[in-house]
């Protein structure tokens, strides 16, 4: 859901969400009407196919299991190497980063790097957050970069001044 979508805005429709469907076998069972009428606020109407279509895939193939492989969860149904990262890293708190556009922003300001749309495969970008993961910790990092992405080091004006890391900045010390 949270595709291309503030966490926001997919806060309420979220939590309504599982209420309604605690499983796969209740949100298989719902008539597909009822669950885009539900997500159909987020936009994307893509996105509400690809679930769908997710969810018939795993409990036909899958007995309503989500694979614990990276690679196994690519072959998923839209299911591409962010969403890949970010259930390993959420879900089963694996040592990896989900690299977005907020954490390739971040990460490239830190480090001095040149980014563009398309730098979130970059091998650099995923060897310096793979480097930055405390033991046991990548859901903890990835939820920190998330916030401070929103909250800090923002697309458009940044709050340089009360970022907490601004000495160890590239960004910060080129620009201030």
């Amino acid at each position: 859901m949270l595709q291309r979508t503030r966490a926001d805005q997919v806060a309420r429709i979220y939590q309504e969400f599982v209420s309604r469907y605690p499983n796969f076998q209740t949100l298989r069972q719902a008539p597909r009407r009822e669950v885009k009428k539900l997500l159909q606020p987020l936009g994307l109407n893509w996105r509400i196919e690809r679930i769908l279509e997710l969810i018939d895939f795993l409990e036909r193939k899958l007995d309503g299991r989500i694979p614990e492989d990276y690679d196994a969860l690519k072959e998923l149904p839209g299911v591409g190497p962010y969403v890949a990262s970010a259930i390993m890293c959420y879900a089963f708190n694996r040592p990896i980063v989900a690299i977005d556009v907020n954490v390739v922003r971040i990460l490239s300001r830190i480090f001095g790097l040149h980014y563009t749309k398309h730098s979130k495969g970059s091998k650099k970008l995923t060897e310096i957050a793979s480097s930055l993961i405390p033991e046991g910790k990548a859901r903890d990092l990835s939820l920190s970069l998330v916030d401070f992405g929103a909250l800090v080091c923002t697309a458009s004006k940044p709050r340089c001044h009360e970022c907490p890391i601004k000495s160890h900045c590239t960004y910060y010390t080129s620009s201030g």
